[in-house]
């Protein structure tokens, strides 16, 4: 990850977007992901750092839903000391699988997406983010949880499951995000700026099914 794929990404949202003035604003949004894809590390913030209703409020306010609480899950923390790697007795596996934040993004914001843009415009927008940021903010995640997790293998369930929802997580928020943006929607991007802030310093993986209206948060 350099200054070209910065560059790149930022003449392709200016060449793409129905109001090329917002490009400087979008890319100032973006920059503390670049920067962590460029330094190779994601250093999500430790809990007491990141305030509650600030999580409770950027998740609210991306799914369009109240956010009734949030708990906090440190990166060291992840795998509640499971040792197993196919138990299904971890304790986030079915919230991670069933209503992870991708889903419910996509649940309450695709058809908005889908009105005001083409299936090729999405794909054009995913292609330019994977190829320019999201692979080097995957592979700081990696690297970040394998170092918590000397133990952790590429093909343990735990890290497939995470890594998977992970990878959509952020990719479907910055997607969201940039997609609006570009559109000129600028109502449903503010939407989105709480939660693009958060991202940083902390991840919203799922909501909890035994308790409807809470969600995990991944934090350093």
């Amino acid at each position: 990850m350099s200054q070209a794929e910065h560059d790149a990404f930022q003449r392709f949202f200016r060449d793409h977007s129905r109001d090329p003035n917002k490009t400087p604003e979008v890319m100032r949004c973006l920059s503390a992901f670049f920067w962590k894809a460029e330094q190779g590390t994601y250093s999500l913030s430790p809990g007491w750092q990141v305030a509650a209703d600030r999580i409770r409020a950027a998740i609210s306010a991306a799914i369009g839903q109240p956010v009734a609480g949030v708990e906090l899950v440190p990166v060291n923390d992840i795998f509640g000391g499971l040792m197993d790697p196919k138990s299904y007795g971890w304790p986030q596996w079915r919230d991670l699988s069933r209503q992870p934040l991708w889903r419910a993004l996509k649940q309450a914001r695709l058809e908005d997406l889908g009105r005001s843009s083409t299936p090729a415009f999405r794909d054009q927008y995913w292609d330019s983010l994977h190829q320019n940021l999201l692979n080097g903010l995957y592979e700081a995640a990696r690297g970040d949880i394998f170092a918590a997790h000397p133990t952790l293998g590429e093909h343990d369930l735990r890290w497939i499951v995470l890594r998977d929802n992970l990878w959509l997580n952020l990719g479907d928020s910055l997607l969201f995000f940039v997609g609006f943006s570009a559109l000129g929607d600028g109502s449903a991007a503010a939407g989105f700026q709480p939660l693009i802030r958060l991202l940083p310093e902390a991840i919203p993986l799922c909501e909890k099914q035994s308790e409807p209206g809470h969600w995990l948060v991944l934090t350093g």
